[in-house]
């Protein structure tokens, strides 16, 4: 649909087309030892959802590189939890994110029981609803009370990052199309 001769969906776009572009500027790289990694993934089985494993190295108090962008489909859990392994092998993660709303759960609960790592795994349910009360009126009523998605506030933060300069993309058109699919 169009609204003043513009797609509507353009118009609900998160992540502008310019600002993805600007920032996909790195090639794929080899591991570095120097910078800590981070692994965030979000889980898919069989159902023709796409399972990804993106891979982030911070190189200042406030930078970071996207280094991997996995994406696979129909995988089932025992691989997706073989691939993360082996990912931490090669990466050796600071920190490994995995979206616990429905499948991912059962990805988290082994990585808790794995000696490799247990220490590194962290939950992150995207169905989670954190509510913020705001000021309260006149009356001490509170007001403002708003109900968000844990998924709103990581991509809220991702666009501030974005917008700041301070994480470069990889050169990967898959990264665009899902970026720009974000509403």
């Amino acid at each position: 649909q169009e609204y003043l001769g513009e797609f509507t969906e353009n118009l609900r776009q998160l992540f502008p087309d310019r600002l993805i572009r600007e920032l996909m500027v790195l090639e794929r790289q080899a591991f570095n030892p120097k910078y800590p990694h981070f692994l965030g993934v979000d889980v898919a089985r069989m159902g023709g959802d796409e399972c990804t494993f993106e891979v982030v190295r911070k190189i200042g108090e406030n930078s970071f590189e996207h280094v991997e962008n996995y994406v696979t489909e129909n995988i089932l859990i025992p691989d997706t939890i073989n691939t993360i392994i082996d990912m931490d092998g090669k990466y050796d993660f600071q920190k490994i994110y995995i979206d616990t709303g429905g499948m991912g759960v059962a990805v988290f609960d082994f990585l808790l029981r794995n000696s490799q790592t247990r220490r590194k795994v962290v939950a992150i349910d995207n169905a989670q609803r954190p509510i913020e009360i705001h000021k309260r009126d006149k009356l001490g009523k509170p007001h403002g009370r708003r109900r968000e998605l844990m998924k709103e506030h990581l991509y809220m933060n991702l666009k501030r990052l974005m917008e700041q300069g301070h994480i470069k993309l990889l050169k990967d058109e898959n990264i665009f199309f899902s970026l720009k699919s974000v509403q």
